[in-house]
């Protein structure tokens, strides 16, 4: 994905397993932009919106959850930020607001469960869902993935892969990452899990135009069907550069 250009992907949900409980897990590779992006995003105004992005332009590069995006709803960033364009990052999102007071939302970074801070851009925010909250990221609207939808701008900059949603379940990154004992790197391994109404995973293959042609860039993997429509996306866009 490249912030130059204009290529991202397209899907809108159906009514989820759950729509209070998800795992988003990608590995990202950040490119050289200082401008917010965003990886994933739903919503047209206040209310609907929510996103999972990485924020320079006041955050410095940390990763931001918003759901809603409304000023006071659940929104949390990182403590650390994730700049360094050489290397690849694993990211894993799980909320489960049914959950107790404390155990909603996690996100871990490498397999490391991150420091949060619960303001976004100065505001007051929750620093987890509340009780039972039906999440703007698992409901049956429209999503993108490599731009904010709302705006129709803020494109990613940067690789992803191995890109997965769980519908219905708050998985730890331990479903799709570990520890390799000899190097002692956080490296990828296969999900074995059910998805859920929702679920995908984007394997990013090869190069297509079209809703998930075969091997495509938005080609759903899990084998659940859930493909997404690419736009804007030509051969040069996929690069033998991946974290295995």
């Amino acid at each position: 994905f490249n912030d130059d250009d204009s290529a991202y992907l397209s899907r809108t949900y159906v009514t989820a397993t759950a729509a209070t409980t998800f795992t988003f897990a990608c590995w990202f590779k950040p490119g050289n932009s200082t401008s917010d992006q965003y990886i994933i995003s739903t919503g047209t105004d206040n209310a609907s919106e929510a996103y999972i992005a990485i924020n320079h332009s006041t955050g410095g590069g940390q990763i931001w959850v918003a759901d809603p995006n409304d000023g006071s709803g659940f929104g949390a960033r990182t403590s650390a930020v994730f700049i360094d364009s050489s290397r690849w990052y694993h990211l894993c999102i799980g909320i489960d607001s049914t959950a107790g007071t404390g155990s909603r939302f996690k996100l871990e970074v490498n397999g490391v469960e991150e420091t949060l801070i619960n303001n976004l851009g100065g505001g007051s925010t929750a620093s987890e869902p509340s009780s039972s909250q039906s999440m703007n990221l698992n409901e049956a609207n429209a999503f993108n993935i490599g731009r904010r939808i709302r705006t129709s701008g803020s494109y990613f900059d940067g690789y992803l892969a191995n890109v997965y949603f769980i519908d219905g379940q708050k998985l730890d990154a331990s479903s799709f990452g570990q520890v390799d004992t000899s190097t002692n790197r956080w490296v990828a391994k296969a999900y074995t899990g059910s998805y859920g109404n929702n679920g995908f995973k984007l394997a990013f293959g090869t190069a297509s135009t079209g809703n998930g042609n075969t091997n495509g860039v938005g080609t759903d993997t899990s084998g659940e069907g859930h493909n997404w429509t690419e736009q804007g996306f030509t051969t040069s866009d996929q690069v033998t550069d991946t974290p295995s």
